[in-house]
């Protein structure tokens, strides 16, 4: 009876020493808001960003390589990813962990009761996995965690594409409006001079009339560039995971978007793309995962066994029984799941070569544009260079006393036009270039 009495309290004592304890983690829609309005580029979760990329802090200026560091850590659709990893992580020690055993207490009593006249019993359940399914959990668990980690690097290459068209769009808006203010200037001594020429009847009113209307269109062109300006700059805080207040006064180094790129081995690198983009690799370690979930069909075949060991005393007499149970595979053989998991490792190859042939086709087509991007920009510093010797051209003649100040203000205005439309074409090729770094997910600008 001391055994009887004893090991039940000790073997609940065992397993409630190991439980794990609950705390509670509200969330408040209100101060969520409150702290993500309040962050500012100077936040220690900004520096930690910038320090853990091993560059340099305090941070004098802002371009897409420090930017990009703190989106990868602020940026909310890559913290949701990352924590989506963190629970695919998480899932492995599920996996790993082996059933408990069970315990049964039977006791029966004669009527009117009279203990030593009982039977008192306690039996054990033992469960013994078969043909290695708690490898294969871990090996599912596993492949679902290495997916999960290289959608992280996919959502990380989106973050950084976005944040570059963004900066792109700031330095273009910024050129723009400098460049639109050159032309309103130029334009606004053509119109002194029409004006001039209107009064000594040397020109016609319509004439003038026009010159003003393409005036009010170029300053209508400059407000849209600073339009421009202020929504790039939302666009950068977004991206980035801060409020559009937290960039105010922010000082950017855009200079890398203000030359013409060059670009490294784009072959070499298109190769590489199609075997380690990581949302092939994801696609990769998706098959894997269905490998490993057939593998754990084929093996639930194999009934897991259970051992019983028990013990009873019965009106003093001791006894002791060791059984065993399984299932009998008689009615089925989980076929059925067996063929359910068949079929879905098929869909996951086919997956995966769908994700290579989209990777291919994006990469095709941004080199396509690329391309394009770079022979129009030639055909636009070709048209600038002319321009700037017609400007030259007049100013000479302007000396010579062959021509008027008007010839020369409107060739400087059709130079500045050419400025703008030069301008336009290499934000496309920057554009081009973003795309294309975006389908190899390499950064190719030298």
């Amino acid at each position: 009876m001391r055994f009887v009495r004893f090991p039940l309290p000790l073997v609940v004592a065992v397993a409630l020493s190991g439980c794990a304890g609950y705390s509670a983690l509200p969330l408040s829609p209100g101060t969520s808001a409150y702290r993500f309005t309040r962050r500012t580029l100077e936040d220690r979760e900004v520096r930690d960003a910038v320090v853990a990329t091993g560059q340099r802090w305090p941070v004098s200026s802002w371009n897409l390589k420090n930017l990009t560091a703190v989106g990868r850590r602020l940026n909310p659709e890559v913290a949701v990813a990352r924590a989506q990893l963190e629970s695919a992580k998480a899932a492995i020690a599920t996996a790993a962990e082996r059933p408990n055993p069970g315990v049964t207490l039977s006791p029966q009593f004669t009527a009117p009761f009279k203990w030593m006249l009982g039977t008192y019993g306690i039996d054990f359940d033992i469960p013994i996995e078969t043909a290695g399914k708690r490898r294969t959990r871990i090996d599912l668990a596993r492949e679902q965690a290495a997916s999960a980690g290289f959608h992280v690097a996919e959502v990380s290459w989106q973050m950084r594409g976005k944040l570059r068209k963004a900066l792109l769009e700031l330095s273009v808006a910024g050129r723009r409006e400098a460049m639109t203010q050159r032309a309103i200037d130029s334009q606004a001594q053509v119109i002194e001079m029409m004006n001039q020429r209107v009064a000594a009847g040397e020109a016609s009113r319509p004439d003038f009339v026009q010159s003003r209307l393409l005036l009010t269109q170029l300053k209508m062109q400059q407000a849209d560039a600073v339009r421009q300006k202020g929504e790039a700059q939302a666009a950068v805080a977004e991206a980035v995971g801060l409020s559009a207040r937290a960039m105010d006064g922010a000082v950017w180094s855009l200079s890398e978007f203000e030359k013409v790129p060059e670009v490294g081995d784009i072959e070499a690198a298109r190769h590489q793309a199609l075997q380690h983009r990581s949302d092939v690799l994801a696609a990769l370690a998706d098959y894997a995962a269905s490998e490993a979930a057939l593998r754990g069909e084929v093996a639930k075949q194999y009934p897991d066994i259970h051992l019983g060991p028990g013990y009873q005393w019965d009106a003093g007499t001791h006894k002791w029984s060791l059984g065993s149970t399984f299932n009998l595979p008689v009615f089925n053989q989980n076929q059925g799941s067996i063929g359910e998991a068949e079929a879905k490792r098929w869909e996951a190859a086919v997956k995966f070569t769908a994700v290579q042939a989209a990777a291919s086709a994006e990469v095709d087509k941004a080199l396509a544009s690329w391309r394009g991007a770079r022979a129009k920009y030639s055909t636009a510093g070709e048209l600038v260079a002319s321009q700037e010797k017609q400007v030259q051209s007049a100013e000479a003649l302007a000396q010579g006393g062959e021509t008027d100040r008007l010839a020369v203000a409107s060739a400087s205005l059709e130079q500045a036009t050419t400025d703008l439309a030069r301008l336009d074409a290499q934000a496309e090729l920057q554009a081009a270039l973003g795309s294309l770094e975006d389908a190899l997910q390499t950064p190719l600008s030298r």
